[in-house]
C-alpha cells in the first residue's frame, strides 16, 4: 500500500467539482505536500475542467500498457488516473467516479471521500451554462443525481451560496487533510 493520503472528490455532474478543485489547486500550488492529480480523458478539456486529452485509441494503448492505476467509462468517455501521479508522503486529491471508490479503499491505507453536492436546480443551471452537452445528455446526467454509493470515510460538502465563501470552506477542508498527514 502507498503511504500517501488519498482524497477522492466525487459528486454528480454539475455540482462544481472542477471549479472547487481548480481553486484549491491554485491556492496550494506552492505546497509540495498537496498533489492534485490530473486525469486523462477522451474528451477535450474546456474552461470548466483541466485534463489531459487523449483519443480513444491512445487511451486504450495506455490502458493496455499498464499506465493507469484505475480507469472507468462514463457517458461515453474514458477516464484514467495515471499510476505515476500518486505520490507518497503527501495528500493526493483525485476527481473520480463514485463507482471506483471501493478500488481505492481496497488498495490504499488512508482514503477519504469528499462528496460534493448542490441543490438539483442549481446543478441543472450549471450543466446548461457550461454548454458541454445537449439536452439529452443533460437529462442522462441528471438521472444519476441521486446515485447512492458506499464510502468508509465520507465527507459531504455542499457547494451552495456565494462561490468565494464556498471556495474558502473547501480550501479549509483540504487544509485539514494536510494538518492530519503528520500527526
Amino acid at each position: 500500500m502507498k503511504q500517501g493520503k488519498i482524497v477522492l472528490i466525487c459528486g454528480p455532474s454539475g455540482v462544481g467539482k472542477d471549479s472547487l478543485i481548480s481553486a484549491a489547486k491554485n491556492y496550494f500550488k506552492e505546497n509540495k505536500f498537496m498533489n492534485f492529480v490530473t486525469r486523462y480523458i477522451t474528451r477535450m478539456p474546456d474552461s470548466f475542467e483541466q485534463n489531459y486529452y487523449v483519443c480513444r485509441e491512445g487511451f486504450n494503448t495506455l490502458k493496455q500498457s499498464g499506465f493507469f492505476l484505475i480507469w472507468w467509462e462514463s457517458f461515453g468517455y474514458l477516464y484514467g488516473i495515471p499510476k505515476y501521479k500518486i505520490k507518497d508522503h503527501c495528500v493526493n486529491f483525485l476527481s473520480v467516479s463514485r463507482t471506483v471508490i471501493k478500488f481505492f479503499e481496497e488498495n490504499f491505507k488512508d482514503v477519504y471521500t469528499i462528496f460534493i453536492t448542490a441543490d438539483f436546480n442549481s446543478v441543472y443551471k450549471r450543466l446548461k451554462k457550461r454548454n458541454r452537452e445537449d439536452k439529452d445528455m443533460i437529462k442522462k446526467r441528471l438521472e444519476r443525481f441521486h446515485l447512492e454509493f458506499e464510502a468508509k470515510n465520507k465527507i459531504v460538502f455542499k457547494n451552495q451560496g456565494p462561490f468565494d465563501v464556498v471556495k474558502e470552506n473547501f480550501i479549509s477542508l483540504c487544509m485539514s487533510f494536510l494538518n492530519e498527514i503528520y500527526k
